[in-house]
């Protein structure tokens, strides 16, 4: 390890070598980690642009669709192409951000979102509107790979101590990124039009792609510790497959890592309820547009506010052991279900709203915390194929659920289908909590 990677670190994962540990102390200061690391702030500003770009243009395109074409077939098409397209490039992401430089996948993987939403330009006829899910496709592949390499490069930028911290503020930058992407998107494009609403955002995934590019500490292990762990693993390097199977073993082969990884669709199952907000607003409460937007800000500001509460439980040691932190994912994980079953429920729109909140922070610290037990447990020559799979993992429950609420919306109510969301969820974290229990053990050192 080189000096300047030890001293610039000093990220304590296990599995790489000791590293020094800073005296100070593990303070919950937001403020002041941001304002002393400027390293983390530059990946902060990036991972918001670049999470606004994924909800910004999505309003004024779906508007744009419906108007070119007079119904809403192209819309679903372009959403699922970008879910789909996403799952699958995930496990290549995995290989590619564990063999090449993550600071070039970040940078790499920007940059070809910006160009995905410069190709948003030619739609401009029913002609053209199979440009909309070619466009949104390229834009998930790209963030296939920047997803993985963000999270595999975070403990490089901050001592083992903030690491809580700084998850706290990654975590929220998503909810954050959604509240004003979903919210500015609507109003620019009643304001300006969608074209200008797609420039904009080209012009701040160069902001991104400039501040990910000043990141000066290294967001990887140092060159000849990388090649010696391939070697060793007997892994030719431009291959795919071996990589790829190679973590697959080593996530099957450590009971920690599998239930963190399964976490994820756990939090994910009852992201179905989102197709039906729309009739949930408009059907069961009469609120119309402006109940649908609220329950859309609800969810943005529960995954901002989950990360941010959870993390002072977190920051209170170097590391939770697993039998704790199973039991804090176990106890928000039954929330998250119980909420989902309280909105099938629900009197009103303003306990709908509370409901949906308190789902989606749950669901917001759970993520965060199951990244951070991961980035500490997992040796960082397979974080990157490790992230990419529980994101895979992820957004395939998110395909799955939005599927079936799809097919079943207008032959099941609306109520029931919440209702049967929250039963799954809670089936499944009853089945997590056993697995958990018989399987767990300290992560691997």
């Amino acid at each position: 390890m080189t000096a300047n990677h030890a001293a610039g670190t000093g990220h304590g994962v296990p599995g790489g070598a000791a590293v020094r540990r800073p005296r100070r102390p593990a303070r919950w200061d937001l403020a002041r980690l941001v304002a002393r690391n400027a390293d983390l702030r530059r990946l902060l500003v990036a991972q918001v642009l670049v999470y606004v770009a994924e909800s910004f243009p999505v309003v004024p395109l779906l508007v744009l669709l419906t108007r070119l074409t007079g119904g809403a077939a192209w819309g679903a098409v372009t959403l699922a192409a970008g879910a789909g397209v996403l799952a699958l490039m995930l496990p290549v992401a995995g290989v590619v951000v564990d063999r090449c430089s993550r600071r070039a996948v970040l940078v790499g993987a920007t940059l070809a979102i910006l160009a995905a939403v410069l190709v948003l330009m030619g739609v401009r006829s029913a002609a053209t509107v199979w440009l909309a899910p070619v466009a949104i496709a390229a834009a998930s592949a790209a963030k296939a790979f920047y997803v993985p390499a963000a999270q595999a490069a975070l403990p490089h930028l901050v001592d083992p101590t903030d690491l809580p911290v700084a998850n706290a503020l990654t975590g929220s930058t998503w909810g954050t990124a959604f509240v004003l992407g979903s919210s500015l998107g609507g109003i620019v494009s009643a304001a300006v039009g969608p074209y200008p609403c797609f420039l904009l955002m080209a012009a701040g995934l160069g902001v991104a792609a400039v501040s990910t590019m000043r990141i000066r500490r290294t967001v990887q292990p140092p060159p000849v510790a990388a090649a010696v762990s391939v070697r060793r693993a007997g892994i030719g390097v431009p291959r795919i497959v071996a990589p790829i199977g190679e973590s697959l073993r080593y996530i099957a082969g450590q009971p920690w890592v599998t239930a963190l990884v399964t976490v994820k669709p756990v939090v994910n199952v009852g992201t179905g309820m989102m197709v039906i907000f729309p009739l949930l607003a408009i059907e069961v409460f009469d609120s119309g547009e402006v109940g649908n937007g609220l329950l859309f800000a609800a969810r943005g500001a529960g995954m901002v506010i989950g990360p941010l509460l959870l993390g002072p439980i977190l920051a209170t040691s170097a590391g939770i052991a697993p039998p704790r932190l199973a039991r804090i994912l176990g106890a928000l994980m039954t929330l998250y279900g119980l909420a989902c079953l309280g909105i099938a429920a629900s009197p009103s729109l303003a306990v709908a709203l509370v409901l949906v909140l308190v789902v989606h922070a749950a669901g917001g610290a759970a993520w965060m915390a199951s990244i951070l037990a991961l980035q500490r447990a997992v040796p960082d020559q397979l974080r990157g194929r490790v992230f990419a799979t529980d994101m895979m993992l992820a957004m395939t429950a998110v395909t799955v659920s939005q599927l079936i609420i799809g097919a079943l919306v207008g032959s099941v109510g609306v109520r029931v289908l919440i209702a049967g969301c929250a039963a799954v969820t809670i089936v499944y974290t009853v089945g997590w909590v056993v697995a958990t229990g018989r399987g767990r053990r300290p992560a691997p050192s």
